[in-house]
């Protein structure tokens, strides 16, 4: 499982001063609904990423109303988060792109660093370049804000692109090996579990089986401890693949059956259908809110050229009479 940054600041505080120099006392409870929307969204994304999205699609036309930037951008990015844990990693890599675009309008150095790893792996599957490219990027930020346990996300990151979309399996293990010295420093439960299972995979390509069912197993005992959904379901296809590695094909199918029926529990396609419905219905609710706001700009300019209309005819007659009063 490719590690994403939820992409929000670990002090809300921070989004505040930003862009707090519009907001009037009657913004507060808005921009206060935003922030708690925000945060609300950011803690149930992994483990029920369509009710996040459906609170964050909420709250989305009320961050255009307050013209608030900073938070719009973090609503654009976590919907892109959303999607990636739904597996529809091209909805996120469009969402992260938007992202982009808005982060570029407000100095938060944090928020980039992780919107770069999340373009990194947004772009695994599409276009190698940019995906090392962003994590290039991403490392940078990161090292430049003395931010060490995050670096390790894009050392992991690394590692399963080499991994799934490079083949090197050399390099892969390299990466893995590398972040795992720094989650444990960091004590990071869910990034150690998933170097763990991902360790499992590649010695399981090395056709190292029991060195790959010892991590597999360690990452998938882990995952479940935290209940992370996204790495069990990784440790479950290394175990797959260490017992097929193995010759044990009643073990193999095993975890091949458990790993079906973890991920028909998962719901993804069901799930995904429902966010793919919110969105609908949100995108006709942003035009109708366009077209309304069209409209009203539409009859204030036409109520503005009648105002000048009267009173350049108000001012000629006024001249007219005052020639006639002089005359």
């Amino acid at each position: 499982m490719l590690k994403v940054a939820i992409l929000i600041p670990l002090a809300l505080g921070i989004v505040c001063c930003v862009s707090a120099g519009a907001q009037n006392n009657d913004d507060i409870p808005d921009r206060e609904q935003l922030e708690s929307a925000i945060t609300l969204a950011s803690s149930t994304i992994e483990d029920r990423p369509e009710d996040a999205i459906a609170g964050l699609l909420e709250v989305y036309p009320l961050a255009i109303q307050l013209k608030d930037t900073p938070k719009l951008g973090r609503i654009v990015g976590l919907l892109g988060v959303g999607h990636y844990y739904l597996s529809d990693d091209a909805s996120a890599l469009t969402y992260w792109k938007e992202a982009l675009v808005l982060a570029e309008a407000f100095d938060d150095q944090e928020f980039l660093a992780g919107l770069y790893n999340n373009l990194g792996n947004g772009y695994g599957e599409v276009d190698l370049d940019s995906s090392f490219y962003f994590y290039r990027k991403a490392i940078t930020s990161y090292q430049n804000l003395g931010m060490r346990s995050e670096t390790a996300d894009i050392l992991a990151n690394l590692s399963i692109s080499f991994y799934e979309e490079v083949g090197d399996r050399d390099s892969a293990y390299f990466y893995a090996f590398s972040a795992l010295p720094i989650y444990t420093e960091a004590k990071d439960s869910i990034g150690i579990s998933n170097v763990w299972a991902q360790l499992g995979r590649i010695h399981a390509q090395f056709g190292h089986p029991d060195s790959s069912i010892f991590w597999a197993k360690k990452g998938l005992v882990l995952s479940r401890k935290i209940s992370s959904t996204r790495v069990e379901e990784m440790a479950l296809d290394a175990l797959r693949l260490a017992y097929f590695a193995k010759g044990d094909l009643k073990n193999a199918y095993l975890y091949l059956d458990t790993l079906n029926q973890f991920q028909l529990e998962l719901g993804e396609t069901e799930r995904l259908a429902m966010v793919k419905d919110l969105e609908a219905h949100h995108s006709m609710k942003m035009k109708e809110i366009e077209i309304h706001g069209l409209e009203t700009e539409a009859l204030t300019h036409e109520r503005e050229i009648k105002r000048q209309n009267i009173v350049i005819v108000s001012s000629i007659i006024g001249f007219c009479l005052l020639m006639f009063l002089g005359y």
